[in-house]
C-alpha cells in the first residue's frame, strides 16, 4: 500500500498528542507533525520545499494562510459541535464574564450552542488577525476574565493578563480531515494519472512546448524546450533575460496580432517556427502557450546558585489573578515605590514564586533581568559575590532571594549597609507559616530583620483556600487540555471530595503536578474515581508528605470506629483546629464538637 504523505502543522502542542495517538487508526498516512504558527508555518515549507507531501494539514488562521502560499493541497481541521459543546461544558463551571472572539464561522457555532445550553457569553467576530488585540482591549475595558479563542487570541490574551481558553480540536475533527484528505487524494490522483499522462506525452514530442506567465516567468517547460532553449521551468527567473523575444510575442498576441514567428540558434543550424496562443486565466494568473516547432534535444546541589528564570511562568493566568494575588500585587507595588524590599512568606510552592514572575511582568521593562539567588550556605567569598552582583543590577531589575536566613549575621548586616546603594528591586522570601518570623528571628540580624518584617506578604497554604478549589482544577484542566490534545470537561464529585480532603503539603505545585497526570491518562471528558490511587499515591511517595499524613486507617472495624480514626486524623493534620477540621470534614463545628465528646 502506498502511504499517502500529510505534513501536519499543528499550532498548539496537545495536537500533535492527540494526531499521534491517532496514528494506528491512519495508517494510510505517513505523518510529520510539527508545532509551528503562522510565520513559523511559512518557514516550515521553506524547510521542506525539496520534500513531496500529498497535503498539508493544518487549523484556524494558520491553514488561511498556507492556502495562499503553496500549491500543496491543504485539508482545514474545523471546529466541530463536539468541540465547541466540550468547550462551553468546561466555561459552564467558571463565574467569570467570558467572551468569545474568532472567526464569524467560529463565533456562530458557539452562538448557536451557548443558546441551547443556556450560558451567557459575549461574542466578538473578527475578519483580519490584525483585529483581535483591539478586540482583547475592548473586552478587558468590558469587564471579560476569560477569552475564547485560537492560538493568536489565546497567546495576546494572556499577555494582557486576561485567562485565554484555546479552541481545541477532539478526535472526531482529526479524523474528518483525515477523511476529506483521503477523498481528496482519491480526486487528486485521477487527476495526476491524467496529468503525468500527458505530460509523458508532451515530453515525447520533438516540439518544444513551453507556457509563461504575462511577466515571463516560466510556468511548464518539456523535455525539448529545455535542450532547444537551455531552459527549465523556474519560478524565479523571467525567460525575458535570456529569451527577450518571447515578450514581443505576448505583446503582439495580447493585440490579438498574429505572426508566424521564427527562431534561429547559432549552435544549431536550423529554423524553427514559434507559434502562441494566450490561454484561460488560472489562479487569476493570464498564461501564454508557445510551441517551438522543430526538435532537437538537445539539536549535587550547590551552597549558592543564580537561576535565570522564563518569565512567562506556566501556570494559568486566574491562578495568577485571583483576589489573593491582586492584594498581593498592590502590597508588592507599594514596597517598590518606597524603595522598600518585598517579603514573600508562605509553604513551599504556595505562590511565592508566580508573585515574583508576576511582579516582573508587570514592570514591562525590556533591559531589566530577573534572577533568583537561591542561599543554603555562604561564605564569605561567595557572599561578596553576591553582593557586588547586586550592586551591578540596574534599577529595572528584579532580584528574588531565598534562604537569607542561611547566611551569618556578619553577611546580613554587610547586606542592610549596602540596601540603600542597591538599584535593583530585592524580594526576600521564607518558607513557612505566618510565623515563620519568629522561628528565624536569631538567625537575622536585628536591623534587617527589623526592615524586612514591617509588611510581609503572606501566601495561605492551598488547604486553607478550599473555596477556590474547584476554580483552580478547571483552570489546569484547560491549560493541559491544550498540552496533551484532551478534551477533559471536570472532575466527578467525588474525586473533588477527596481532592477537598486531599493534604496538600506542595500546595499549587502539586495540584498542577496532579491535575496534568490526571489529564494526560484520563480517556474521558470527566476525571473519574480511578484517580484515586494516584491522589493517594501522592501522599505517599512524596517525601514532603509527613509521617501523620501517610497514617492508614483501619477498614476492617465497625463504621463508627473508622469514623472516629478519621476524624482524629483530621484534627491531627489540621494541628487540632476545630474549624478547619470540620471544613474539611463537611460538618460544622457543633457537630464536630459533639463526635469529638462522644470519644
Amino acid at each position: 500500500m502506498i502511504k499517502k504523505r500529510a505534513l501536519v502543522i499543528a499550532p498548539y502542542q496537545g495536537l500533535t498528542e492527540l494526531i499521534r495517538n491517532l496514528e494506528v487508526e491512519l495508517l494510510d498516512f505517513e505523518i510529520i507533525v510539527h508545532v509551528a504558527d503562522l510565520v513559523e508555518s511559512l518557514n516550515l515549507l521553506k524547510v521542506y520545499q525539496d520534500d513531496p507531501f500529498d497535503f498539508i494539514i493544518s487549523r484556524g488562521g494558520t491553514a488561511d494562510l498556507l492556502k495562499n502560499s503553496t500549491k500543496i493541497p491543504v485539508v482545514e481541521i474545523e471546529v466541530s459541535g463536539y468541540d465547541i459543546l466540550r468547550i462551553l461544558t468546561l466555561l459552564k463551571g467558571y463565574n467569570q464574564k467570558i467572551e468569545i472572539i474568532g472567526f464569524k464561522n467560529v463565533v456562530q457555532g458557539f452562538e448557536s450552542i451557548s443558546k441551547l445550553i443556556e450560558i451567557d457569553m459575549t461574542y466578538t467576530v473578527v475578519n483580519r488577525k490584525e483585529e483581535v488585540e483591539p478586540a482583547l482591549k475592548r473586552a478587558k475595558k468590558n469587564g471579560a476574565k476569560i477569552i475564547v479563542g485560537d492560538t493568536i487570541t489565546v497567546r495576546l490574551a494572556n499577555e494582557m493578563d486576561l485567562q485565554g481558553v484555546l479552541i481545541t480540536s477532539g478526535k472526531e475533527s482529526i479524523l474528518e480531515a483525515f477523511y476529506k484528505a483521503r477523498q481528496m487524494y482519491k480526486v487528486l490522483a485521477q487527476q495526476i494519472a491524467k496529468t503525468t499522462f500527458y505530460q509523458q506525452v508532451i515530453n515525447k514530442l520533438d516540439s518544444g512546448i513551453v507556457i509563461v506567465s504575462e511577466n515571463g516567468i516560466v510556468r511548464f517547460a518539456n523535455a525539448a524546450i529545455a535542450d532547444i532553449l537551455h531552459i527549465k521551468q523556474e519560478t524565479n527567473v523571467s525567460i525575458f533575460e535570456t529569451h527577450p523575444y518571447f515578450r514581443k510575442i505576448i505583446e503582439n498576441t495580447k493585440n490579438e496580432i498574429s505572426f508566424q514567428y521564427q527562431l534561429t540558434r547559432d549552435d544549431i543550424e536550423a529554423l524553427y517556427n514559434i507559434t502562441s496562443e494566450s490561454m484561460d486565466q488560472i489562479d487569476q494568473e493570464s498564461l501564454f502557450f508557445f510551441e517551438i516547432s522543430r526538435s532537437n534535444k538537445v539539536s549535587q546541589q550547590e551552597d549558592i546558585q543564580i537561576i535565570f528564570p522564563h518569565k512567562n511562568v506556566a501556570y494559568p493566568q486566574l491562578v495568577m489573578s485571583g483576589n489573593l494575588f491582586d492584594k498581593a500585587l498592590e502590597i508588592a507595588k507599594q514596597q517598590m515605590k518606597s524603595s522598600l524590599p518585598i517579603i514573600v512568606v508562605g509553604e513551599k510552592g504556595s505562590g511565592k514564586r508566580l508573585l515574583v514572575n508576576t511582579l516582573y511582568r508587570s514592570l514591562k521593562h525590556h533591559d531589566g533581568s530577573l534572577i533568583e539567588i537561591e542561599i543554603n550556605r555562604s561564605n564569605t567569598k561567595s557572599f561578596n559575590q553576591i553582593l557586588k552582583m547586586l550592586e551591578q543590577e540596574g534599577e529595572h531589575s528584579l532580584i528574588h532571594i531565598r534562604g537569607l536566613e542561611n547566611t551569618s549575621l556578619p553577611q546580613q548586616q554587610k547586606l542592610f549597609q549596602r540596601l540603600d546603594a542597591m538599584r535593583a528591586q530585592l524580594v526576600f522570601s521564607f518558607i513557612g507559616s505566618r510565623n515563620v518570623f519568629l522561628n528565624n528571628e536569631r538567625k537575622l540580624e536585628p536591623r534587617l530583620f527589623e526592615a524586612i518584617t514591617s509588611k510581609p506578604i503572606y501566601f495561605p497554604p492551598l488547604r486553607e483556600r478550599m473555596d477556590e478549589l474547584n476554580e483552580m482544577i478547571q483552570t489546569f484542566i484547560v491549560q493541559y487540555n491544550e498540552v496533551y490534545g484532551k478534551q477533559v470537561v471536570g472532575v466527578r464529585p467525588n474525586v473533588l471530595e477527596a481532592m477537598q480532603a486531599h493534604p496538600w503539603k506542595e500546595n499549587l505545585m502539586e495540584l498542577k503536578r496532579l491535575i496534568e497526570g490526571f489529564v494526560k491518562h484520563s480517556d474521558d471528558e470527566y476525571i473519574s474515581e480511578d484517580v484515586l490511587i494516584e491522589l493517594q499515591g501522592e501522599s505517599r511517595t512524596n517525601p514532603s508528605i509527613s509521617d501523620s499524613t501517610r497514617t492508614f486507617i483501619n477498614l476492617d472495624q465497625p463504621l463508627e470506629n473508622i469514623e472516629a480514626e478519621v476524624i482524629q486524623l483530621v484534627m491531627e493534620q489540621e494541628n487540632m483546629n476545630q474549624s478547619r477540621a470540620a471544613k474539611r470534614l463537611g460538618i460544622n463545628r457543633s457537630t464536630l464538637w459533639r463526635k469529638l465528646k462522644q470519644e
